[in-house]
Protein backbone atom coordinates (compact mmCIF):
# COMPACT_ATOMS: atom_id res chain seq x y z
CA UNK A 1 0.00 0.00 0.00
CA UNK A 2 1.09 3.47 -0.99
CA UNK A 3 0.94 6.38 1.18
CA UNK A 4 -0.03 9.67 -0.81
CA UNK A 5 3.15 11.88 -1.42
CA UNK A 6 3.61 14.61 1.52
CA UNK A 7 3.83 18.53 -0.52
CA UNK A 8 4.84 20.79 1.79
CA UNK A 9 4.74 24.65 1.08
CA UNK A 10 7.93 24.43 -0.65
CA UNK A 11 7.29 21.43 -2.61
CA UNK A 12 9.49 18.57 -1.12
CA UNK A 13 8.06 15.20 -1.80
CA UNK A 14 8.45 12.51 0.92
CA UNK A 15 5.88 9.23 -0.20
CA UNK A 16 6.15 6.05 2.01
CA UNK A 17 5.97 2.79 1.17
CA UNK A 18 3.61 0.89 3.36
CA UNK A 19 1.42 2.40 6.31
CA UNK A 20 4.01 2.05 9.10
CA UNK A 21 5.81 5.65 8.51
CA UNK A 22 4.01 8.79 9.52
CA UNK A 23 5.45 12.09 8.44
CA UNK A 24 4.13 15.52 9.88
CA UNK A 25 5.43 19.30 8.71
CA UNK A 26 6.56 22.18 10.19
CA UNK A 27 6.14 25.09 8.04
CA UNK A 28 7.40 27.62 10.86
CA UNK A 29 10.23 25.71 11.10
CA UNK A 30 10.96 24.03 7.61
CA UNK A 31 11.12 20.72 9.15
CA UNK A 32 9.70 17.09 8.58
CA UNK A 33 9.51 15.11 11.58
CA UNK A 34 9.19 11.36 10.12
CA UNK A 35 8.45 8.41 12.42
CA UNK A 36 8.08 4.88 11.96
CA UNK A 37 6.99 1.68 14.08
CA UNK A 38 8.50 -1.26 11.27
CA UNK A 39 10.52 -2.92 13.34
CA UNK A 40 12.67 -6.22 12.84
CA UNK A 41 14.40 -7.52 15.75
CA UNK A 42 15.71 -4.58 17.51
CA UNK A 43 16.33 -2.17 14.08
CA UNK A 44 14.04 -0.19 12.95
CA UNK A 45 13.47 0.93 9.41
CA UNK A 46 11.54 3.51 6.65
CA UNK A 47 10.75 2.32 3.26
CA UNK A 48 10.40 5.34 0.61
CA UNK A 49 9.26 5.56 -2.95
CA UNK A 50 10.26 9.35 -3.38
CA UNK A 51 12.44 11.71 -1.01
CA UNK A 52 12.65 15.18 -2.39
CA UNK A 53 13.98 17.64 0.18
CA UNK A 54 14.65 20.85 -0.53
CA UNK A 55 18.33 22.70 0.88
CA UNK A 56 16.13 24.87 3.20
CA UNK A 57 14.86 22.39 4.94
CA UNK A 58 15.38 19.35 7.52
CA UNK A 59 14.18 16.04 7.86
CA UNK A 60 14.55 14.32 11.16
CA UNK A 61 13.68 10.32 11.70
CA UNK A 62 12.53 9.05 14.84
CA UNK A 63 12.92 5.85 15.79
CA UNK A 64 11.44 4.05 18.42
CA UNK A 65 13.11 3.11 22.00
CA UNK A 66 15.51 0.27 21.96
CA UNK A 67 16.15 0.21 18.52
Amino acid sequence: MLTQPLLAASQSTITTIGNKTSITYDDTKKTHLITTTAIKDKNAFNAFKNFTLHSNEIANLKFPDNT
